[in-house]
């Protein structure tokens, strides 16, 4: 690389391979410091061979430019990132959750420590939980009733109805009771129902 000279009225700078200034031969050492200094201040942009120089305050404004310019892509980013996740949550709709809400927690589980195949593990349960909630499986009823018209239950029902009958003042539970106390051969095909 070659050297390149640059002079301010008496003080003479040379860059060295690497870039850096170094005095030249015979320029007094307080009088570069000041033409340094001069350099600094100077607002206007010089050409030397090929090389454009840039003043600190243009630096400044191209340098805030170039923030807010990353800031607004980062900002329409983080957007059309949440849009795509609530949309994708939107397809949860069974879920006791609004997609709204859902779609930025799904987007923040994807761009913090879990990995793609974790959020692919989490959409893969949610559309099973969905789809089982969605044809009635998740929430149906498990086991038997045995409130069938000719079952245990609905004839110590039935006992009870006559007793109340009999007595206003017992309620339904008490006339239920006391037919099952009563009656332990009927108390007990009714227990045998409810297993």
């Amino acid at each position: 690389m070659s050297k390149t000279k640059k002079t301010a009225d008496t003080n003479a700078v040379e860059a060295t391979p690497g870039g850096e200034p170094t005095l030249a031969e015979g320029a007094p050492a307080a009088e570069a410091a000041a033409g340094e200094a001069a350099a600094d201040a100077d607002p206007v942009v010089e050409k030397q061979a090929g090389i454009e120089t840039v003043s600190k305050a243009d630096y400044e404004a191209l340098r805030k430019r170039l923030d807010e310019s990353e800031k607004i892509a980062k900002d329409e980013r983080d957007l059309r990132l949440t849009r795509e996740f609530v949309a994708k949550a939107a397809g949860y709709d069974r879920l006791p959750i609004a997609a709204e809400a859902l779609g930025p927690i799904l987007k923040r589980a994807s761009e913090n420590a879990l990995t793609q195949a974790d959020t692919d593990e989490i959409d893969r349960v949610l559309a099973g939980v969905n789809e089982q909630l969605k044809l009635g499986k998740v929430l149906g009823e498990v086991g038997r009733t045995g409130a069938g018209e000719h079952s245990a239950w609905a004839k110590a029902e039935a006992a009870a109805a006559e007793l109340r009958k009999a007595d206003s003042g017992l309620t339904k539970e008490q006339a239920i009771a006391k037919v099952l106390k009563d009656q332990p051969t009927l108390a007990s095909a009714c227990d045998a129902e409810s297993h």
